[in-house]
């Protein structure tokens, strides 16, 4: 780990956005438009800054797949391992 960060593995980033997305939706139904624009910006900003590899700290592509791809494009590390 690089500066002496935790990070989340991230399985636990794409979960926690995952729900956080179907909240959305719920508010959506409900009309509640301005919290439906907050938590869908909140969500792509948490993605794009905390969606990292937990070994490097490296940038991951949030368009990828972990099942698809899941080994760091930086060092290797195997991301769907817990721990």
């Amino acid at each position: 780990m690089r500066n002496g960060k935790a990070r989340p593995s991230p399985r636990v980033t794409k979960i926690i956005c995952m729900s956080a997305i179907l909240i959305a939706i719920v508010f959506l139904a409900i009309g509640n438009w301005f919290v439906v624009v907050c938590m869908m910006v909140s969500v792509f900003l948490m993605e794009k800054n905390i969606y990292r590899c937990p070994k490097c700290d490296h940038k991951l592509n949030m368009k990828v797949s972990l099942r698809a791809f899941p080994n760091c494009p930086a060092c290797g590390a195997n991301l769907l391992k817990s721990g």
